[in-house]
């Protein structure tokens, strides 16, 4: 090796990962650490990084990617590659090289050296629906990634419900066959897909579930009009579309209180519709009013739907959705009702 590149050293063949991995390790150790101190050595580097984190070798390709991540940080800034690995392993990847993944792609995201579009997000995001990684997820998430992120959280989050169950009927909501087999695999990883649903939209402020609720209230809409296709897991999604509704009056939308319902109904008799003139509920999402209309509306026009397929399996999770919902909003509910009867 006298007089000679280390980098040329006969040791750094495809061969020697799988014959000599302690050996590879070492070099592609020592050759990133070159990398660091001498710029002109970096794309030598760069180039037994890219071979060795496509190694069969999970320990290899672990350590190599680390490495690689290290030298786009300290040295070069230039992220692609470390990205598009990261985005496909976080995927396919053993669990120890995912838990890496997501750690290296919330801090890019953080650091705005990507921006998320809905499969990207998803990819990220879809660990919370699994039982042995969604603590591990939550805690990277509240970090900063949720209040840095509210916009992408809101703008995604109804494609995300679609994702979970790789559903394609739905308007505006198709799912691109570029990414059909990464949903698949994501599928099977899913063993908890709700706790992804309840997390994020918990998640969001006030003013972003408003969003997410009248996006909702759109798919409603078209349902009722007939523009989606019933069939496969149809009714799943659309179960997990009314979850929120319930969401943003329960909180975790799991347990409910015993007697809650006949008390809901006992208050709603009362205080709305006999116009109880001791209630003074005081509207507290009183600049939300034209999301409130529109998403109350859209909640009884689909409980009230004519069509008994729609009645047998939705009206046991609708009638539940109404009332949180209702609860949640009474004021101004008060309000829309008194106007609304103002003008008959």
């Amino acid at each position: 090796m006298h007089g000679k590149s280390v980098f040329l050293t006969p040791f750094f063949k495809p061969v020697a990962a799988a014959e000599t991995p302690d050996i590879y390790i070492q070099l592609i150790t020592l050759f990133t650490t070159i990398a660091m101190m001498k710029k002109t050595k970096i794309p030598q580097a760069v180039r037994y990084l890219k071979q060795a984190i496509a190694e069969e070798n999970q320990i290899i390709k672990v350590l190599a990617y680390k490495l690689y991540y290290s030298l786009c940080q300290e040295m070069t800034h230039e992220y692609e590659d470390v990205l598009r690995f990261a985005f496909k392993e976080v995927v396919y990847g053993d669990p120890c090289l995912v838990k890496i993944c997501i750690i290296t792609l919330e801090e890019l995201i953080h650091h705005n050296y990507t921006k998320l579009d809905s499969h990207n997000f998803f990819r990220f995001i879809y660990a919370l629906g699994c039982d042995d990684m969604c603590i591990f997820m939550r805690e990277i998430l509240k970090k900063r990634f949720i209040f840095s992120n509210m916009n992408d959280i809101s703008r995604f989050y109804v494609q995300s419900v679609v994702y979970c169950h790789t559903f394609t009927k739905l308007p505006n909501y198709s799912i691109d066959s570029a990414f059909e087999e990464d949903l698949v695999r994501i599928k099977f990883k899913m063993d908890a897909p709700k706790e992804l649903i309840i997390f994020l939209f918990n998640a969001l402020p006030i003013s972003k579930k408003f969003h997410v609720l009248v996006e909702i209230s759109l798919i409603f809409n078209d349902i009722l009009q007939g523009n989606a296709t019933i069939e496969d897991n149809f009714f799943e999604v659309v179960k997990d579309l009314i979850l929120p509704f319930k969401l943003i009056g329960s909180g975790a939308g799991v347990v409910t209180e015993k007697n809650y319902y006949v008390n809901v109904c006992k208050s709603i008799e009362k205080q709305i519709v006999n116009h109880d003139p001791h209630f003074n509920g005081e509207c507290h999402n009183v600049e939300y009013d034209a999301q409130i209309r529109r998403c109350t509306m859209a909640l009884l026009d689909f409980l009230f739907f004519e069509n008994a397929q729609f009645a047998d399996i939705l009206q046991i999770t609708l009638f539940d959705a109404v009332m949180h919902w209702i609860d949640f909003v009474k004021p101004e509910v008060r309000i829309i009702f008194q106007n609304s009867s103002s003008l008959l």
